[in-house]
C-alpha cells in the first residue's frame, strides 16, 4: 500500500469526537500539510489514534492533544508534539483524565524544562498517580500546579513535592489538594536560597505532624516573608530541628512564637535568629523556649543587656550540659535565671526594691506606706490607665513595675525614689485634702460672676470648685501643674537629700520635650509654663509671642515660693490666676493674625467662671484652634484627686459601723461621672455610659470593700515574713471569697526554684449538714472517749514543784529535818530546804492538711486488708457452702463510705481530742487544677474556735481535682509560722502521689512531683516544725521513701483504721 493510502487509511480511521476537538484536528492537517512530510503527517495522524485507542476514555486525552497540536508545534517542534503524544499514551494507561490535564500543561511545563526532562517529570507524575479518583485528582492537582512551581524550584525537587502530597493524601485528600493548590504561593515569600529547606521542613511535616502543614504553609512564609536570607534560613533549621527532636507540640509552639517576627525589623530579627540558632544547637526545645519570651523581654531590656544573659546561659549549656536546665534559664523560671538577667540589666524592678522603697517611704514621712504595682490599681478599671507612671489612691503608693529610663541601675533606682517621693509627699503635705469654701473664694476672686450659682450638693470638695469654671479640663489640668509645682518646692525644702535625684530627674524629662515656639498661642503658654517647671525658660523667653501673659503666670506660681508652708488652697488661688491669663489669650498660631480690637476686647474682659456666662470664650471662637493640653512630665504620676476623694469617702463609710452603707447611690455616682474631669465619658452613648457607670460602681464597691481587721493583719504578717529557701510569697483578695498567695515549686533538674510559680486560692469552705458532725461523734464514741483519756495524760500538770532550792515559796520539811541533821554531825550543808511552784504549760500547734483530690471519691471495700484469707479452705466437703455464703456476706462493701468520709472522720475524732486538751490546731484541704489554680480550703484555722460553723465545714469537705502537695505544705507553713507556739506539727492525709497538670514535663511524669513535695517537707523541716504524712495508698511505700527520706511517714493498710492511727500518731509526735 502506498503511503498516501496508508495516510488515508489513518486519517479514515480516526476521528476525535469533540466538536472543538475535531476542527482543531482538521485545522492543523490542512494548515501544516505544507509544512510537513507525508510520513511526519502520518506520524501525528497515528499518534492521535494510538491515544485514542489506549484506554476505554482515551478519547478525552486524544481530543485535547488535538486541541493542543497547533500551539505546541508553534511553541516547539513536530519532535516535541510527537514526544508529548508519546508520553500521554503511557499516562493513559493510569488514567485519561490524567494525560489529557498533562497535554493540556505541557506547552507551560516546557517553559521551564526541557524536552529531555519530560520523562523526568512523567515518573515524578506517576508516584502521586493511582486508579482511584482521589489519586487521579491529587495527580491532575501536581500537573496543574507544576507551572509555577518550576518557576521556584529545580525539578528534581518536584520529587519531594510529590512526596508530600502523597503523604498528606494518605491523611486528608482535601488537605493534599489545598497544598498543590498554595504550595507556590507559599513558596514564592520565601528567599531562594531557603526554599529547599523549606520544602524538607514541610516534607518532615507531613509525615511527622500532618495537620499542622496548613498552617505553617499560611503563617511561615508570611512571618519571614522580610527577612533576611539568613535569618529565614536560621529559623528554617530550628524548625526543623525542633520538629524532629521534639516532636509536633513543640513545633507547634515554635510555629505560634516565631509568628511575633513579622512586628520587628531586620536588625532584631537577625539578633534573635543568631542567638536562637546558637541555643538550638545545644539544645533545641530550649530555643522554642527562648523564642516564647524573647519577645516580651526585647519590650522591657536592652538587646545588650539580654545578650549578656543569654551568653551567660549558652556558656552553663556548653560548660554543664548535663546539670544545667536550660529550659528553666530561658523561660526565667529559675531564681539564677531571674537574678542573672536583673544582674546584667541596666533598668531597675519594683519588685526587688518595693520593701526598701516602702522602709524609705515611711523614713521620709513616718507614715506607713504601702508600695504596690500600679497595674493593680489599673487592673481595677476606676479610672486609673497609664502603667508607667506612678499613682496613688489616697492610702498606697503605686510604681511602675520598672524603671529603665536611665542607662545605669543605680540611677534608675533614683528615680524610683523620686517617683516615690513625689506620690508620699502629696499624701504628706495634703494635696488631697482641699475643703471647698465658696465665699472664701468669692473674697479673693471678685470676678467671678454668682449669677447662676447651681447647687454644689452630692460633688466632691474639687468637683465643687472645678464646677465654677467654663472649661473644668483647663482649670484643672492648671491645678496640676501647680500642685505639683508646690510639692516640689515643699520636697526639696523639706528633704534636701534628694534634690539632686529630683534635678537629674527633672532634667530627664526636659530633654524628652519639643519647642514650644510653634505651638499656638495657649498651647505654647502652658508647655513653657511646663517647661520652666522643670528648669527650662530660665534665662531666654524672648521668642515668646506670649511673653507678658508668661512672666505674669511665672510670677503667680513663684508665688508659691513666698508662702510659709503653702497649702493646696494656695495652689487653687495660683491656678485660677493663670487661668484667667490663659483664658485672655487665644489658642491661635503665631502666623494667624488676631484682630487688635478683640484682643483688647479679651484682655478687658473678666474671665467668668461659671459656664453659661463665659463672653471671652465666645469671642474666643473666632479665631481659636481646639485646645490640645501638653502632656504633664511623668515623674509627676496621675493626680486624680476626685477619684481620690470618691474611695476615701466610700472606704470611710465602710468602716463605719454605724453607718447602714452597703452600696453606692447609683445617680449621685452617675452625675460623678458626668461631672469629673478624671474619666472620659463625654463621648459615650446613653447604653454605653449606662454600662460604664454600673461597671465603675462595681469595681469600686471591691475596692471599699476590704477584709477585716484579722484579715488584713493576716495577710500584713504573711507577706512581711523573712521567707529563706526560696520561697517567694505574695498575698492579693481576688474577691470576697478567696485569695490568692504565691509560692516558688522547686524544680529538681535545675536544682532551683521557679519563682512566683504557684498561685494557691484560699477559700473559706461553705457550710455543709447540721448534724453530719454529731453523727460522727456518736459512732466514734468510744474511740473519742478512749482518745481523751490518753491525751489527757498529755495535759501538763499545772503546778510542778521544784524542791532543794536555797530561796523559795515553801519550806521542804523533809530537807529541812536532813539539814539540820547534818549540822549536828559537824558537816556544813547548803541551807537548800525550800521549794517553789512553776507553772508548766503546753504550747503546740498543729495543722492537719486533707488531700481532697478526686481519687478520694472511691469507695472503700470493707475486707480489702484482709483479702487472700477468703482464697483459702481447709474444712471438709460438707462445710464448704456453709464457708462460702459467710464469706461472700462478710464480702460486702460499704457503699457510704469512701476515702474523703474516714479522712473527715479522722478529722473529727482528732478534733474532739485537740480541743481537750487546749492544743491548738488548724484544719485545711487542699485540690485544685494546674499552677495556676491550687485551691486551699480553710476549715478551721489554727487561732478558732471549734463551733458549729466549724462543723458544718468538715461536713461539707468533698473530693476536687488534683494533688499538688508543694504549694499546699508551703501555705500549710505560712499557717504554722504565724501561730506562734514552741512546737509547730503538720500532718498530712493523702490517698497517693502527687500528680497534677503540667506538674512536671506532663501528667504521667512522678518523678517532678516527688522532688517538689520533698523539697516542701524539707522546708518546714528547717522552719523548725514537724512534718508527717498519713496515706491509705498501699502502694505508699514506692515512692514515700524517697518523698520522705527522714521525714516521718506511715502507710495505713486498713483504712477503717485511720482514726485511730491519727491520734496515736499525733500523740507520739506531740510528746517527742
Amino acid at each position: 500500500m502506498s503511503s498516501f493510502s496508508k495516510k488515508n487509511n489513518i486519517k479514515n480511521n480516526y476521528s476525535p469526537t469533540s466538536a472543538i476537538a475535531k476542527t482543531a484536528y482538521q485545522d492543523f492537517i490542512e494548515e501544516y500539510k505544507q509544512q510537513l512530510s507525508e510520513n511526519e503527517i502520518t506520524h501525528y495522524i497515528q499518534t492521535c489514534k494510538e491515544i485514542s485507542d489506549s484506554s476505554l476514555r482515551a478519547w478525552e486525552a486524544s481530543d485535547s492533544y488535538a486541541k493542543e497540536s497547533a500551539k505546541l508545534i508553534q511553541s516547539f517542534d513536530f519532535i516535541t508534539l510527537i514526544y508529548i503524544g508519546d508520553i500521554a499514551k503511557k499516562l493513559c494507561l493510569f488514567s485519561p483524565m490524567i494525560a489529557s490535564n498533562y497535554i493540556n500543561n505541557s506547552s507551560l511545563i516546557l517553559q521551564s524544562i526541557s524536552i529531555s526532562d519530560l520523562d523526568r517529570y512523567t515518573k515524578i507524575l506517576t508516584k502521586t498517580g493511582g486508579s482511584s479518583w482521589k489519586d487521579i485528582a491529587l495527580t491532575n492537582a501536581f500537573i496543574s500546579a507544576t507551572f509555577e512551581l518550576l518557576k521556584l524550584i529545580p525539578l528534581k525537587h518536584m520529587n519531594s513535592v510529590s512526596l508530600i502530597a502523597k503523604n498528606l493524601s494518605e491523611k486528608s485528600h482535601d488537605l493534599a489538594i489545598t497544598f498543590l493548590e498554595n504550595f507556590a504561593y507559599s513558596l514564592n515569600k520565601i528567599p531562594e536560597s531557603s526554599r529547599i529547606r523549606f520544602i524538607k521542613l514541610i516534607n518532615e511535616l507531613s509525615i511527622i505532624s500532618w495537620p499542622d502543614v496548613a498552617k505553617t504553609l499560611e503563617t511561615f512564609p508570611i512571618t519571614l516573608q522580610d527577612s533576611s536570607n539568613a535569618t529565614t534560613k536560621s529559623f528554617l533549621i530550628i524548625g526543623h530541628q525542633v520538629l524532629k527532636n521534639d516532636g509536633r507540640k513543640a513545633f507547634e509552639e515554635y510555629n505560634d512564637a516565631i509568628s511575633e517576627l513579622i512586628n520587628l525589623n531586620k536588625t532584631d530579627q537577625n539578633w534573635i535568629a543568631k542567638f536562637a540558632l546558637k541555643i538550638n544547637q545545644l539544645d533545641s526545645y530550649s530555643s522554642v523556649t527562648f523564642l516564647q519570651q524573647i519577645f516580651l523581654l526585647l519590650k522591657i531590656y536592652s538587646k545588650k543587656d539580654l545578650s549578656n544573659w543569654l551568653n551567660e546561659g549558652i556558656q552553663y549549656m556548653n560548660n554543664n550540659p548535663k546539670n544545667f536546665d536550660a529550659n528553666a534559664y530561658f523561660n526565667l523560671e529559675s531564681n539564677f535565671s531571674i537574678q542573672s538577667l536583673y544582674r546584667h540589666a541596666k533598668l531597675e524592678l519594683l519588685d526587688n526594691k518595693k520593701n526598701l522603697l516602702q522602709k524609705y517611704c515611711k523614713g521620709l514621712s513616718g507614715m506607713d506606706i504601702n508600695i504596690l504595682d500600679v497595674k493593680e490599681l489599673i487592673d481595677r478599671k476606676i479610672g486609673w490607665q497609664v502603667p508607667y507612671v506612678a499613682t496613688t489612691d489616697g492610702e498606697h503608693v503605686y510604681l511602675p513595675n520598672k524603671m529603665n529610663i536611665f542607662n545605669s541601675k543605680h540611677k534608675n533606682f533614683l528615680a524610683y525614689k523620686v517617683y516615690a517621693t513625689h506620690q508620699v509627699s502629696r499624701l504628706e503635705f495634703g494635696s488631697y485634702d482641699y475643703q471647698f469654701q465658696f465665699n472664701k473664694l468669692i473674697e479673693k476672686h471678685s470676678d467671678i460672676n454668682t449669677k447662676n450659682t447651681t447647687s454644689f450638693s452630692d460633688m466632691t470638695e474639687i468637683q465643687k470648685l472645678f464646677s465654677l469654671f467654663s472649661d473644668k479640663k483647663l482649670i484643672s489640668y492648671l491645678f496640676n501643674i501647680v500642685e505639683d509645682y508646690r510639692i516640689d518646692y515643699l520636697v526639696n525644702t523639706k528633704y534636701p537629700g534628694i534634690s539632686e535625684a529630683y534635678k537629674m530627674v527633672k532634667k530627664f524629662e526636659l530633654s524628652k520635650r519639643d519647642s514650644p515656639f510653634e505651638l499656638p498661642f495657649q498651647e505654647m503658654l502652658l508647655e513653657s509654663i511646663i517647661q520652666y517647671t522643670l528648669g527650662g525658660f530660665r534665662n531666654s523667653t524672648e521668642e515668646l509671642s506670649n511673653i507678658n501673659e508668661y512672666m505674669s503666670a511665672i510670677a503667680f506660681l513663684n508665688e508659691i515660693k513666698k508662702i510659709h508652708l503653702p497649702s493646696v488652697i494656695n495652689s487653687v488661688d495660683i491656678s485660677i490666676q493663670i487661668y484667667t491669663i490663659v483664658k485672655s489669650i487665644p489658642n491661635v498660631h503665631s502666623m494667624h493674625p488676631v484682630n487688635s480690637s478683640k484682643r483688647d476686647a479679651l484682655k478687658s474682659e473678666s474671665v467668668s467662671l461659671l459656664t453659661d456666662s463665659d463672653n471671652s470664650s465666645k469671642i474666643n471662637n473666632d479665631n481659636n484652634d481646639d485646645v490640645h493640653l501638653p502632656d504633664l512630665p511623668d515623674h509627676l504620676g496621675e493626680f486624680k484627686p476626685d477619684l481620690v476623694e470618691l474611695i476615701t469617702y466610700a472606704k470611710n463609710k465602710q468602716d463605719d459601723v454605724d453607718s447602714s452603707f452597703s452600696r453606692f447611690d447609683q445617680k449621685q455616682l452617675e452625675e460623678f461621672l458626668k461631672q469629673t474631669t478624671e474619666l472620659n465619658v463625654a463621648e459615650l452613648s446613653e447604653g454605653e455610659f449606662e454600662e460604664y457607670s454600673n461597671l465603675f460602681t462595681n469595681n469600686l464597691m471591691d475596692l471599699s470593700n476590704v477584709n477585716s481587721d484579722k484579715q488584713n493583719k493576716y495577710e500584713s504578717e504573711l507577706s512581711s515574713k523573712d521567707l529563706n529557701d526560696g520561697q517567694v510569697v505574695q498575698t492579693k483578695n481576688i474577691n470576697a471569697k478567696a485569695k490568692e498567695f504565691f509560692y516558688d515549686e522547686w524544680n529538681f533538674r535545675s536544682r532551683d526554684y521557679k519563682p512566683s510559680w504557684c498561685r494557691v486560692l484560699e477559700k473559706e469552705l461553705d457550710f455543709g449538714e447540721v448534724d453530719y458532725y454529731n453523727q460522727i461523734i456518736s459512732e466514734h464514741s468510744k474511740l473519742i472517749k478512749e482518745t481523751k483519756k490518753k491525751f489527757e495524760y498529755l495535759k501538763p500538770e499545772s503546778m510542778h514543784k521544784e524542791k532543794r532550792l536555797e530561796d523559795g515559796d515553801e519550806i521542804d520539811l523533809d530537807r529541812l529535818v536532813d539539814f539540820y541533821a547534818e549540822k549536828l554531825a559537824g558537816y556544813s550543808p547548803l541551807a537548800d530546804f525550800y521549794s517553789k511552784r512553776n507553772k508548766v504549760e503546753r504550747d503546740v500547734a498543729v495543722a492537719l492538711l486533707l488531700d481532697m483530690s478526686a481519687s478520694t471519691d472511691e469507695v472503700i471495700e470493707k475486707d480489702a486488708s484482709n483479702s487472700n484469707q477468703y482464697n483459702q479452705y481447709s474444712g471438709g466437703p460438707g462445710t464448704y457452702f456453709r464457708w462460702l455464703a459467710s464469706r461472700n456476706s462478710e464480702k460486702s462493701f460499704n457503699t457510704n463510705k469512701r476515702i474523703i468520709d474516714i479522712e473527715k472522720e479522722s478529722a473529727i475524732v482528732l478534733s474532739e481530742a485537740l480541743d481537750s486538751i487546749g492544743d491548738s490546731y488548724g484544719l485545711y484541704g487542699f485540690s485544685g487544677y494546674g499552677r495556676d489554680n491550687i485551691e486551699y480550703f480553710v476549715i478551721k484555722d489554727i487561732d478558732e474556735k471549734l463551733d458549729q460553723n466549724v462543723h458544718r465545714k468538715i461536713a461539707n469537705i468533698q473530693p476536687v481535682r488534683s494533688t499538688r502537695m508543694g504549694p499546699a505544705i508551703r501555705h500549710t507553713i505560712q499557717k504554722l509560722e504565724l501561730s506562734g507556739s514552741k512546737v509547730k506539727i503538720m500532718i498530712m492525709l493523702s490517698d497517693g502521689r502527687p500528680q497534677d497538670h503540667e506538674y512536671g514535663k506532663d501528667r504521667t511524669e512522678k518523678i517532678y512531683a516527688i522532688h517538689d513535695t520533698r523539697q516542701a517537707l524539707l522546708e518546714a523541716k528547717h522552719k523548725g516544725i514537724t512534718p508527717f504524712l498519713l496515706t491509705v495508698d498501699k502502694d505508699g511505700h514506692d515512692y514515700l521513701h524517697e518523698m520522705c527520706d527522714d521525714i516521718g511517714y506511715e502507710v495505713v493498710s486498713n483504712i477503717d483504721l485511720l482514726p485511730e492511727r491519727l491520734t496515736n500518731l499525733y500523740k507520739k509526735i506531740s510528746v517527742k
